[in-house]
């Protein structure tokens, strides 16, 4: 009986290691797939300063599922806040594993001395499901 005994008690430790194992692998791929839906935006500035009339280059950088979100791409004046828009470069896009990478350079430049930031610019998604909206906001430099 011992020896019955030895064999079931190992027979549930492992049951229960591959368990543990199950339960380790659903969370992960339920994290990453729950991630993998969830828009994001990105922006960055070729150089942080500049000398008059020189120009520098906003990189802008959306990432959504468009099965669940509808974009609505920001709009940036000729010229505002201090600073010139002097070329918009064609928005590219990408799709990779069923998200949509948008995005935009722009050519900016300021005629102005002084420190100058240059404000944030607004990309809305609107969810498809239920019509409600997300607002997301590059950083300001």
């Amino acid at each position: 009986m011992s020896s019955t005994f030895k064999i079931k008690n190992l027979l549930d430790n492992c049951l229960l290691k591959i368990y543990r194992s199950l339960i380790v692998i659903f969370l992960i791929v339920f994290c990453l797939a729950a991630t993998a839906q969830t828009p994001s935006l990105k922006s960055s500035l070729d150089k942080y300063k500049i000398l008059i009339g020189e120009p520098i280059t906003l990189n802008v950088e959306a990432t959504y599922s468009p099965e669940l979100y509808n974009i609505q791409w920001f709009a940036i004046a000729d010229s505002a806040d201090h600073f010139e828009v002097i070329e918009r470069k064609k928005k590219d896009s990408v799709q990779n594993n069923g998200q949509l990478k948008v995005s935009q350079s722009i050519i900016i430049t300021s005629f102005d001395s002084g420190l100058r930031t240059l404000p944030s610019l607004q990309i809305n998604l609107k969810v498809i499901a239920d019509n409600s909206a997300i607002t997301l906001l590059t950083d300001s430099f």
